[in-house]
C-alpha cells in the first residue's frame, strides 16, 4: 500500500540540499561569470607571455577552479544551517496527503494547504520537494520513509494530486466542533511588497545587517578595484620590450570588476521591485483571513486554511502601522492595520490576541522575548 503520511524531522543538511535545487540557476550563473573571467584574464596572461611566470598561473587557476566548484558547496552548507537554526523551534511535522490538499501538523501550526497553491513538485537526489513559489516549499526527504521506495511512491502520489489541484476544501469537516467565541475579532488582510520590506526593516538587527552587508559590498568593490590597479601591466601582459595593450590593460584593472560590480547591481535593482515580490512569492499576496479562537489564530485564504497555536506565538508587537505575530525572531505573519475598518476594530482584535496570550504564552507579549 502506498503511503500517504509521514513525519519529517528536517537537518541542515536537508535544508542545503533545498537550496542548491532552487538556487541552481543563480549559482551557475555566478560560477560562469567569475569562471570566464578568470579564465580570460589566465588566457590573455599566458597567449602574451606564455614563459614568464607559469608556474603562478597555474597556481591560480587551481585556486580559481577550486573555489568555484566549492562556491555552491560552501553555501548550501551555510545557508542549509541558517535555515535549520531558524526553524529549530518546529521540530517535527506531521503531513498527510489528502484530496482537498497537504495536510500538516506541528506544535507550532495546523492545516491544509490546497494542491492548486503549489507550483512543482520535483525530485533531486535523495528528497523530493513541493515548490510553494521559486524559493520556498515542503521538503521530504527519503530518510523520512522507511524505504526509498516509500519516497518515491509518496512523490508520485504528490504528482497525481497536483494534476487535479482545485477541488474544493472542507479539510475540518472531520474535526470536533470548537466552541468560538460570540464575536471573534477577524481582519483579511491584502499585503503589499511595501509590507514585507517594512517588516525586514522591524526585525531585531535590522540595522546593523544592513550596515555590515553594505560595508562589505563597498570593501569588496573597492578591493576588486584597487587590487588589479596595483600589479604593474607589463609583468602581466607584455614581453619584455612590447608596449601595452591599453584595451587589455582596462579589461584586467577595470573591466572584470565592473561586470561583477552590473551583475550585482542588477540583481539588487531586480530583487528590490515589487513586481518581483510578487512573481517570486505570489501566495504571500493573496488575501488572508486571520480570526481570534480559544484553539489558536486561524487562518483562510484560496490557498489552503492553517491554524496556529497561542503557545507557538514568539512574539506580538504593535507599531503604528502594524501589528506583528512573530513564530520566531525573523518569521511570523504581518496585519497592516489599514486592513482593519476602523480603528477600534484593530483595537477589539490586538485586545483578543493579548487576551490568549495571557493565558498561554505571556512571554509572547513582553518587548523581548526569551528564545
Amino acid at each position: 500500500m502506498e503511503p500517504t503520511c509521514v513525519t519529517v524531522h528536517l537537518t541542515a543538511k536537508d535544508y542545503g540540499a533545498f537550496v542548491g535545487f532552487a538556487l541552481r540557476s543563480p549559482l551557475r550563473r555566478l560560477q560562469l561569470i567569475f569562471g570566464g573571467g578568470a579564465l580570460l584574464w589566465l588566457c590573455g596572461a599566458w597567449a602574451r607571455n606564455p614563459q614568464r611566470s607559469t608556474p603562478v598561473y597555474l597556481e591560480i587557476a587551481a585556486v580559481v577552479v577550486l573555489g568555484l566548484l566549492l562556491l555552491p558547496k560552501v553555501l548550501n552548507a551555510f545557508f542549509g544551517w541558517l535555515m535549520a537554526r531558524q526553524q529549530v523551534r518546529i521540530g517535527s511535522t506531521d503531513y498527510e496527503i489528502r484530496d482537498e490538499g497537504l495536510y500538516f501538523k506541528n506544535h507550532v501550526e495546523e492545516g491544509v494547504r490546497g494542491w492548486s497553491s503549489f507550483q512543482r513538485a520535483a525530485r533531486k537526489g535523495a528528497a523530493s520537494y513541493l515548490f510553494v513559489n521559486q524559493l520556498s516549499g515542503f521538503i521530504f526527504p527519503d530518510h523520512c520513509f522507511a524505504t526509498r521506495e516509500d519516497a518515491v511512491h509518496f512523490f508520485e502520489q504528490l504528482l497525481e494530486h497536483l494534476k487535479g489541484a482545485g477541488k474544493p476544501m472542507n479539510w475540518q469537516a472531520s474535526r470536533p466542533p470548537r466552541l468560538e467565541p460570540l464575536e471573534p475579532a477577524a481582519v483579511t488582510v491584502q499585503l503589499e511588497p511595501e509590507d514585507l520590506r517594512r517588516f525586514n526593516r522591524f526585525l531585531p538587527g535590522a540595522w546593523w545587517r544592513r550596515l555590515t552587508f553594505w560595508a562589505f559590498i563597498a570593501i569588496f568593490v573597492a578591493g576588486m578595484f584597487f587590487v588589479p590597479s596595483q600589479i604593474p601591466s607589463d609583468r602581466l601582459i607584455s614581453a619584455p620590450g612590447a608596449a601595452p595593450d591599453p584595451v587589455f590593460v582596462f579589461f584586467i584593472h577595470y573591466g572584470v570588476p565592473l561586470m561583477v560590480l552590473i551583475f550585482f547591481g542588477f540583481s539588487f535593482w531586480r530583487a528590490s521591485r515589487p513586481s518581483h515580490y510578487r512573481k517570486q512569492f505570489p501566495n504571500l499576496f493573496v488575501p488572508m483571513t486571520y480570526t481570534v479562537s480559544d484553539e489558536g489564530l486561524l487562518g483562510k485564504s484560496e490557498n489552503g486554511e492553517f491554524v496556529t497555536d497561542w503557545r507557538a506565538v514568539f512574539q506580538f508587537a504593535e507599531t503604528d502601522g502594524y501589528f506583528y505575530v512573530l513564530l520566531a525572531k525573523r518569521r511570523g505573519m504581518v496585519l497592516p492595520k489599514r486592513c482593519f475598518p476602523s480603528k477600534e476594530a484593530a483595537a477589539i482584535f490586538a485586545n483578543q490576541v493579548r487576551l490568549h496570550l495571557e493565558k498561554h504564552a505571556r512571554n509572547a507579549l513582553s518587548p523581548t522575548p526569551a528564545p
